[in-house]
């Protein structure tokens, strides 16, 4: 039985890494196959359509945040949140860019009603907008057009979802082996009370690891929860190979899914080309459609770590601040092959929220409901 575990085992974690190394050659492929020079400059493209490029749609949300922010219409308001800024006559603000994108959180902000930057991120590409930007990116030959990525994807979706099913399991098999060991363990063990303390706390140690660092913190947990349980309960060799092999298999398909590429992006070798010159550019100008080039191409995070102080404009350092002010974790990484994104733009492997609720509604004009004709009663 144990025999059959662990091989079966090795044979799961043979094949997600063979599917991993395999769509990763058929990528590659069909990257050489496509545009290698961009057909348009960095100056031809507006930070939104450049912030998609980069980083995918939530990379275009931390533009209009940063848009918002240096046009001095939001401010930090605590971790995590920012707030409407009460507006002067005098001096004027400098006015919004006409992108869509930053209109519709303008028109959603109120003074000093604070609101989760997340959801401003996430609100600002909903819609048929970021659908068009899409569409141009494809047709400048930026982007890969979907149904040369469909196939791979679902394939090295389905290995990624078994990984996952499997990282559950291990979890799972964690909390059952130290509840095991708590029972069959000698009474007169001095360890096994400090077991017991272990298992009655191990749901809030996974939560604490899943919040940390998604759902490799969770097998991590785990893997160290049973560590502690073999060293106390005295595993069998046997018995500790079946965890070996559970844990260790698992971190190592992890990994080669990381270095084959992680989600495997959409963007040709000509969108590369063409951030590379972006990126060589963030110095010729100190504007605020500068500071929005550089954070649709470093992302704010990239911004905090230094990416882009070559600008030379003291805005830098504020729109770092905001942002660290904001969250320490606002702005993610760009660490994928083509982006870090799928198709459409969006991104994420381990999801460690549910779905972000929509912004509320704009504020009443004249004196009605938007949503309720002006003659009906409430």
């Amino acid at each position: 039985m144990v025999a059959a575990i662990v091989w079966g085992t090795v044979l799961h974690y043979l094949l997600i890494t063979f599917c991993y190394a395999a769509t990763r050659i058929r990528y590659s492929q069909v990257r050489a196959s496509g545009p290698r020079r961009p057909p348009v400059g960095v100056d031809e493209l507006d930070p939104y359509e450049l912030a998609l490029l980069a980083g995918g749609r939530p990379r275009v949300g931390e533009v209009a945040v940063a848009e918002l922010f240096l046009t001095g219409r939001i401010t930090a308001w605590g971790p995590g949140m920012v707030a409407g800024v009460a507006q002067q006559s005098a001096p004027a603000p400098p006015g919004l860019s006409d992108s869509p994108f930053v209109r519709a959180l303008s028109v959603r902000l109120a003074v000093n009603r604070p609101l989760a930057v997340d959801r401003l991120v996430s609100a600002a590409t909903c819609g048929d907008a970021i659908t068009a930007v899409l569409w141009r990116l494809r047709r400048l030959g930026l982007f890969l057009p979907p149904e040369r990525l469909r196939a791979m994807a679902v394939l090295r979706r389905a290995a990624w979802l078994s990984q996952l099913v499997l990282g559950a399991v291990t979890v799972l098999a964690a909390g059952f082996l130290v509840g095991w060991t708590v029972s069959s363990a000698p009474a007169n063990r001095s360890l096994v009370p400090l077991l017991l303390v272990v298992l009655l706390g191990y749901p809030f140690l996974l939560h604490v690891a899943f919040r940390a660092a998604g759902g490799l913190g969770a097998v991590g947990m785990a893997a160290l929860v049973v560590a502690v349980s073999g060293a106390v309960g005295g595993f069998s060799r046997a018995e500790s190979l079946v965890a070996a092999v559970l844990f260790g298999g698992w971190f190592v398909s992890y990994a080669a899914y990381w270095a084959t590429g992680g989600r495997l992006g959409p963007r040709t070798v000509a969108g590369d080309v063409l951030l590379a010159e972006a990126r060589a550019e963030l110095a010729a100008r100190r504007d605020v459609r500068a500071l929005l080039q550089a954070t649709a191409v470093v992302g704010l995070r990239g911004l905090r770590a230094g990416k882009a102080l070559a600008l030379g404009s003291p805005r830098v350092g504020r729109l770092i601040a905001f942002a660290t002010a904001c969250a320490s974790s606002f702005g993610a990484v760009d660490r994928g092959v083509g982006g870090d994104f799928g198709w459409d733009g969006r991104r994420g492997n381990w999801m460690t929220r549910g779905e972000i609720p929509p912004l509320p509604s704009p504020p009443p004009r004249d004196g009605h409901h938007r949503d309720r004709p002006p003659g009906e009663r409430p």
